[in-house]
């Protein structure tokens, strides 16, 4: 009887300890991580995706962006176009793709909008979100666009301290220690909206431009 039980003792032992290798290996992975698709590389607007632009990664739960997209949907990648930038290791999310064809009906580009611009912005603006602009001097309003960059004095991108290009949606919502400080944004806009901003920013005696940060597109 002494012998059985040292042999089921050493029994429970291995299997318990293939289940914690099983755990480590695959286990955590199966239901702590998800799996998601990044880019191998730096994609600009515009560009037409294919499925070669990207690889599956798996990533904790909590770290997975505001509709990301799944190495399931793959194939339909590739029947896309870059809304905006996706740089090298982000995570591919729903708002960067756009129809094919759309690129057709829009003449978008980025536009500087100048410090000696702007009378007033937010420190927390950074790439991705949505700005009104409004004259400071008389409520006029030119339109609601994009941030497609937020740069410092050094054309550097400025994100939240600790983080950088790649740095998750939700690491992104607290927006209480920046890299650096804002120099200058860059919209996204067409010409014509663009040398209308420019026109009236530069008919003005002094900084003229208030950037109304919103969360999204009307």
């Amino acid at each position: 009887m002494g012998k059985y039980r040292k042999f089921v003792g050493l029994f429970l032992v291995i299997v318990a300890t293939l289940l914690l290798v099983a755990w480590e290996v695959k286990g955590r992975e199966t239901i702590l991580m998800e799996e998601v698709l990044v880019a191998k590389q730096d994609v600009p607007a515009g560009e037409a995706l294919t499925a070669s632009m990207f690889r599956s990664v798996s990533v904790p739960g909590n770290a997975v962006v505001a509709g990301a997209v799944s190495p399931r949907a793959l194939d339909n990648v590739s029947e896309k176009i870059s809304a905006a930038p996706i740089f090298a290791n982000a995570q591919l999310s729903e708002k960067h793709l756009r129809e094919k064809g759309a690129e057709a009906r829009t003449k978008d580009s980025f536009f500087v909008v100048r410090r000696e611009w702007i009378y007033m912005r937010s420190s927390a603006l950074r790439r991705g979100d949505y700005v009104d602009i409004v004259s400071e001097r008389d409520g006029r309003e030119f339109g609601r666009y994009k941030i497609a960059f937020v740069k410092n004095a050094e054309e550097k991108e400025v994100t939240e301290a600790g983080g950088g290009i790649g740095l998750m949606e939700r690491e992104r919502e607290a927006r209480v220690d920046a890299t650096s400080g804002i120099d200058h944004v860059e919209i996204i806009v067409d010409l014509k909206g663009y040398m209308r901003i420019k026109a009236y920013a530069e008919s003005q005696s002094g900084p003229s431009l208030i950037l109304v940060q919103r969360g999204g597109p009307t």
